[in-house]
Protein backbone atom coordinates (compact mmCIF):
# COMPACT_ATOMS: atom_id res chain seq x y z
CA UNK A 1 0.00 0.00 0.00
CA UNK A 2 1.26 3.77 -1.07
CA UNK A 3 0.22 6.50 0.55
CA UNK A 4 0.76 9.94 -2.18
CA UNK A 5 0.56 14.05 -1.23
CA UNK A 6 -0.60 15.82 -3.93
CA UNK A 7 -1.50 13.35 -6.32
CA UNK A 8 -0.99 14.27 -9.82
CA UNK A 9 -4.58 12.92 -11.24
CA UNK A 10 -5.75 13.18 -14.72
CA UNK A 11 -8.14 15.67 -13.75
CA UNK A 12 -7.82 17.65 -10.51
CA UNK A 13 -5.43 17.46 -7.54
CA UNK A 14 -6.75 15.55 -4.81
CA UNK A 15 -5.08 15.92 -1.28
CA UNK A 16 -3.87 12.40 -0.89
CA UNK A 17 -4.27 8.83 -2.29
CA UNK A 18 -3.76 5.80 -0.77
CA UNK A 19 -2.95 3.24 -3.63
CA UNK A 20 -3.29 -0.40 -2.93
CA UNK A 21 -0.67 -2.41 -4.98
CA UNK A 22 2.21 -4.87 -4.61
CA UNK A 23 5.47 -3.33 -4.21
CA UNK A 24 7.19 -5.69 -6.38
CA UNK A 25 5.41 -4.93 -8.97
CA UNK A 26 5.77 -1.18 -8.42
CA UNK A 27 10.02 -2.54 -8.09
CA UNK A 28 9.63 -4.23 -11.51
CA UNK A 29 7.76 -1.63 -12.83
CA UNK A 30 10.47 1.24 -12.15
CA UNK A 31 13.33 -1.25 -13.45
CA UNK A 32 11.87 -2.19 -16.79
CA UNK A 33 12.51 1.18 -17.74
CA UNK A 34 9.35 1.94 -19.58
CA UNK A 35 7.55 4.82 -18.20
CA UNK A 36 4.48 6.34 -18.81
CA UNK A 37 5.04 10.36 -20.01
CA UNK A 38 1.71 11.49 -20.36
CA UNK A 39 -2.06 11.04 -19.12
CA UNK A 40 -2.49 10.96 -23.29
CA UNK A 41 0.34 8.30 -23.29
CA UNK A 42 -1.83 6.35 -20.81
CA UNK A 43 -4.87 6.42 -22.87
CA UNK A 44 -2.92 5.37 -26.06
CA UNK A 45 -1.31 2.46 -24.53
CA UNK A 46 -4.46 0.67 -23.26
CA UNK A 47 -6.42 1.19 -26.12
CA UNK A 48 -9.23 4.07 -24.62
CA UNK A 49 -9.82 5.79 -28.17
CA UNK A 50 -12.80 7.96 -28.63
CA UNK A 51 -14.70 8.24 -32.10
CA UNK A 52 -12.64 10.72 -33.41
CA UNK A 53 -9.55 10.07 -35.32
CA UNK A 54 -6.06 10.15 -33.72
CA UNK A 55 -4.21 13.41 -34.14
CA UNK A 56 -0.43 13.26 -35.58
CA UNK A 57 0.51 13.87 -32.31
CA UNK A 58 -1.17 11.13 -30.61
CA UNK A 59 0.08 9.02 -33.68
CA UNK A 60 3.55 10.19 -33.12
CA UNK A 61 3.49 9.23 -29.38
CA UNK A 62 1.77 5.80 -30.67
CA UNK A 63 5.22 5.01 -32.33
CA UNK A 64 7.62 6.25 -29.73
CA UNK A 65 5.69 4.43 -27.01
CA UNK A 66 6.00 1.25 -29.03
CA UNK A 67 9.53 1.94 -30.19
CA UNK A 68 10.59 2.11 -26.19
CA UNK A 69 8.82 -1.73 -26.00
CA UNK A 70 5.07 -1.07 -24.89
CA UNK A 71 2.45 -3.14 -25.84
CA UNK A 72 -1.05 -3.34 -25.20
CA UNK A 73 -0.44 -6.58 -23.71
CA UNK A 74 2.27 -5.10 -20.97
CA UNK A 75 -0.04 -2.02 -20.31
CA UNK A 76 -2.66 -3.98 -19.36
CA UNK A 77 -0.34 -6.64 -16.98
CA UNK A 78 0.73 -3.85 -15.23
CA UNK A 79 -2.30 -1.35 -14.88
CA UNK A 80 -4.34 -4.86 -13.85
CA UNK A 81 -2.21 -4.60 -11.05
CA UNK A 82 -3.59 -1.68 -9.18
CA UNK A 83 -5.70 -2.99 -7.06
CA UNK A 84 -7.71 -0.38 -5.27
CA UNK A 85 -7.38 3.36 -4.90
CA UNK A 86 -8.82 5.96 -2.65
CA UNK A 87 -8.33 10.01 -3.44
CA UNK A 88 -9.16 12.17 -0.41
CA UNK A 89 -9.52 15.50 -0.71
CA UNK A 90 -9.60 17.31 2.96
CA UNK A 91 -11.38 20.92 3.80
CA UNK A 92 -11.44 22.83 7.00
CA UNK A 93 -14.70 24.81 6.59
CA UNK A 94 -15.73 24.93 2.63
CA UNK A 95 -17.11 21.42 2.10
CA UNK A 96 -18.57 22.52 -0.98
CA UNK A 97 -15.26 23.12 -2.89
CA UNK A 98 -13.78 19.84 -1.80
CA UNK A 99 -16.95 18.44 -3.65
CA UNK A 100 -16.34 20.58 -7.04
CA UNK A 101 -12.44 19.86 -6.22
CA UNK A 102 -13.54 15.44 -6.13
CA UNK A 103 -16.14 15.34 -8.43
CA UNK A 104 -13.16 15.99 -11.52
CA UNK A 105 -10.89 13.29 -10.40
CA UNK A 106 -13.38 10.56 -8.50
CA UNK A 107 -13.71 8.74 -11.61
CA UNK A 108 -9.92 8.01 -11.91
CA UNK A 109 -9.71 6.46 -8.56
CA UNK A 110 -12.08 3.21 -7.50
CA UNK A 111 -13.46 5.41 -4.31
CA UNK A 112 -13.21 8.98 -3.14
CA UNK A 113 -13.60 10.63 0.18
CA UNK A 114 -13.99 14.63 1.18
CA UNK A 115 -12.18 14.66 5.00
CA UNK A 116 -13.63 17.42 7.34
CA UNK A 117 -13.61 17.98 10.99
CA UNK A 118 -16.43 16.46 12.59
CA UNK A 119 -17.88 20.00 14.03
CA UNK A 120 -18.08 20.69 9.83
CA UNK A 121 -20.36 17.68 8.69
CA UNK A 122 -24.09 18.11 8.90
CA UNK A 123 -27.23 16.00 6.96
CA UNK A 124 -27.24 18.45 4.05
CA UNK A 125 -23.68 17.36 3.53
CA UNK A 126 -23.91 14.08 3.70
CA UNK A 127 -27.09 14.04 1.08
CA UNK A 128 -24.89 16.33 -1.29
CA UNK A 129 -22.03 13.62 -0.81
CA UNK A 130 -24.08 10.49 -1.49
CA UNK A 131 -25.41 11.90 -4.92
CA UNK A 132 -22.32 12.37 -5.91
CA UNK A 133 -20.90 8.70 -5.13
CA UNK A 134 -18.36 10.43 -2.74
CA UNK A 135 -17.43 9.29 1.24
CA UNK A 136 -17.04 10.83 4.26
CA UNK A 137 -14.10 11.27 6.45
CA UNK A 138 -13.98 12.59 9.68
CA UNK A 139 -11.22 13.95 11.79
CA UNK A 140 -11.89 14.44 16.05
CA UNK A 141 -8.99 14.20 18.67
CA UNK A 142 -5.98 12.96 16.19
CA UNK A 143 -8.37 10.06 14.70
CA UNK A 144 -10.19 9.50 11.49
CA UNK A 145 -13.19 7.54 11.05
CA UNK A 146 -15.43 7.01 8.07
CA UNK A 147 -19.08 8.41 8.51
CA UNK A 148 -20.13 7.72 4.93
CA UNK A 149 -19.09 4.94 2.85
CA UNK A 150 -18.67 6.50 -0.89
CA UNK A 151 -19.68 4.48 -4.03
CA UNK A 152 -16.69 1.99 -5.32
CA UNK A 153 -16.78 2.67 -9.12
CA UNK A 154 -14.45 1.11 -11.64
CA UNK A 155 -11.63 3.53 -12.87
CA UNK A 156 -10.40 3.02 -16.98
CA UNK A 157 -7.55 1.37 -17.77
CA UNK A 158 -5.72 4.22 -18.92
CA UNK A 159 -6.21 6.00 -15.16
CA UNK A 160 -5.18 2.73 -13.56
CA UNK A 161 -1.58 2.84 -15.76
CA UNK A 162 -1.50 6.41 -14.68
CA UNK A 163 -1.90 5.77 -11.12
CA UNK A 164 0.72 3.14 -11.25
CA UNK A 165 2.93 5.74 -12.75
CA UNK A 166 2.35 8.64 -10.17
CA UNK A 167 2.86 5.86 -7.45
CA UNK A 168 6.81 5.38 -9.00
CA UNK A 169 7.23 9.07 -9.66
CA UNK A 170 6.10 9.52 -5.63
CA UNK A 171 8.28 7.74 -4.53
CA UNK A 172 11.58 8.72 -6.47
CA UNK A 173 10.30 12.10 -5.81
CA UNK A 174 9.78 11.95 -2.10
CA UNK A 175 6.11 12.83 -2.25
CA UNK A 176 5.09 9.20 -1.69
CA UNK A 177 5.11 6.88 0.91
CA UNK A 178 4.94 2.38 1.18
CA UNK A 179 2.95 1.49 4.37
CA UNK A 180 4.14 -1.78 5.66
CA UNK A 181 2.55 -3.53 8.73
CA UNK A 182 4.38 -3.99 11.88
CA UNK A 183 4.81 -7.39 11.16
CA UNK A 184 6.24 -6.46 8.07
CA UNK A 185 8.63 -3.40 9.51
CA UNK A 186 12.11 -5.07 9.90
CA UNK A 187 12.27 -6.23 5.89
CA UNK A 188 10.49 -3.12 4.17
CA UNK A 189 11.91 -1.32 1.13
CA UNK A 190 10.59 1.37 -1.60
Amino acid sequence: MYVINEVDAPVGRPDLAVVVIASAVVNRYVANGLRVPTVTAAKILTAATDTRAPSRHELRLQKDLERSGWTYNRARTFASAVHDSLAIEAKVRDWRAGVRQISRFRRSFERSALLLPTASANAAMEETLNAYGCGLLVEASGRVDWKLAGQRVEPPLWARLWTLEVVARSIESGAGYRVVSRANSSNASA
